[in-house]
């Protein structure tokens, strides 16, 4: 019983000793915490009076001004040219382009970007109305569409835009260096091919015009004369379409108009409607030396330049042109057959009642065959037995055919003057032209106006 009751009084005095160890170390824990976050707290607001003082030294410091550019503070309150927060906004000059993003922000030292924007030279790309213009992805052979201005070694891939205009060579590429395009490759127009017969248009030979005088008294445009279109503005036909015998001088173009893509003769023909494209004139342009019929009619050539730009379309496209001497001879010599378009003609000398645009082939004639000796700048075609060209298709072209990379082109070659003889008929088996040859330079002056 007494060493069980000093057992217990033992335990007991155990248990006791150690709950008071244990309230000593408790305390003890208590008092280095203590210690321990005063120290903390110390530490803590010494790092932020570090950090402000850090902050402090790391302002944002204005850059200079880019080259060929600017920027604009807009947003930060600048001292002596620093701030602790400061947004740029970055632009430049007229033919120039901004690389990297135009927005550049800096707080407290620290810039969003590696690399500031900065202003490079572009090129211009001044659109030709016969390409397409691909700029080159880097990198890749995808591309994108070029813009108006390309920075420094864009890559171009140019093309023709089809159907209306093609190349008979490779197209080189087009790189901006320097501000400039290397080079400038333009594509030609699909020209001297003749439309399908079974078009809706009727239009056979796309390239015809017709040439009207603008009757203000009787509020009508009434058609005097045809023509050949070169280029989407230009038409070449004949001086005497717009001489005035009596005053001995070519009347102002404003009294005349142009449509293209007509299959009828009257300009308001509601079959025509849907095809043909009308315009003013701007200009008349003929040989200073031409005087009507006192001359013969020497210098019988007009070129016309209208006022809005045709369209091409399948039923309106231009003539071919080649003046060189070679093809001249080889397609203007016996035998030879040229095609020329005009309406009211006929094959019994009597002008046709139908106004509905016809085609015919016409055999170069040379001087001996011709009925009349006509003026040194003239050729003769027709058939005693065929069709021929009547009134009002003055200025009507013939042309003749030349195969090309196994395309056949139709080559203007003559625009209708005079018939050789005034017997008292309308029409006349043989026509007299004015060969375009001699008057390369009046017609290569305005040829892309």
């Amino acid at each position: 019983m007494l060493c069980a009751a000093i057992n217990m009084w033992s335990r007991f005095s155990l248990l006791f000793i150690f709950a008071t160890l244990l309230l000593e170390i408790e305390s003890i824990g208590n008092e280095e915490r203590l210690l321990s976050n005063r120290s903390y707290g110390t530490q803590l607001s010494s790092g932020f009076r570090n950090r402000s003082r850090r902050n402090a030294e790391r302002k944002c410091v204005l850059p200079p001004q880019p080259a060929n550019g600017e920027y604009k503070v807009t947003k930060g309150s600048v001292v002596d040219g620093k701030s602790s927060l400061i947004n740029l906004q970055y632009s430049c000059n007229p033919t120039f382009a901004l690389i990297g993003d135009p927005n550049a922000f800096c707080w407290y030292g620290e810039w969003n970007c590696v690399d500031l924007p900065r202003c490079v030279k572009t090129c211009n790309l001044m659109k030709h109305r016969s390409m397409q213009y691909n700029c080159i992805i880097n990198g890749s052979d995808a591309t994108r569409s070029c813009k108006d201005n390309e920075v420094e070694g864009t890559v171009i891939q140019p093309t023709c835009k089809k159907p209306h205009y093609y190349t008979p060579v490779e197209l080189p590429y087009m790189v901006c260096r320097q501000g400039n395009w290397n080079v400038w490759p333009t594509c030609i127009p699909e020209c001297g091919l003749l439309t399908s017969k079974d078009a809706s248009t009727g239009a056979v030979v796309p390239w015809h015009a017709g040439i009207y005088y603008k009757n203000t008294v009787a509020a009508s445009h009434e058609r005097i004369c045809s023509g050949s279109l070169i280029s989407n503005s230009v038409v070449v036909t004949a001086a005497h379409c717009f001489w005035d015998e009596y005053i001995k001088k070519i009347l102002d173009e404003t009294n005349y108009a142009v449509a293209v893509g007509k299959s009828h003769s009257d300009w308001g023909n509601a079959a025509d409607e849907k095809y043909a494209q009308k315009s003013d004139v701007k200009k008349i342009a003929v040989p200073k030396q031409f005087r009507g019929a006192e001359a013969n009619y020497q210098d019988d050539i007009a070129v016309v330049v209208v006022s809005h730009s045709f369209e091409y379309q399948f039923h309106v496209r231009p003539v071919c042109l080649n003046f060189r001497h070679e093809l001249y001879e080889e397609q203007l010599k016996s035998g030879s057959v040229g095609k020329s378009a005009a309406w009211g003609i006929s094959s019994d000398n009597e002008a046709s009642n139908s106004n509905k645009l016809k085609v015919i082939d016409m055999p170069f004639r040379s001087h001996d065959d011709c009925t009349i000796t006509p003026a040194e700048d003239k050729f003769c075609a027709g058939d005693a037995n065929g069709p021929a060209l009547c009134e009002a298709n003055g200025g009507s072209g013939i042309t003749f055919p030349a195969t090309v990379q196994n395309t056949t082109r139709y080559y203007l070659r003559g625009v209708a003057s005079i018939r050789p003889a005034h017997d008292g008929k309308q029409c006349s088996t043989f026509t007299t032209f004015t060969s375009i040859a001699k008057y390369q330079n009046l017609i290569k002056t305005y040829w892309f106006l």
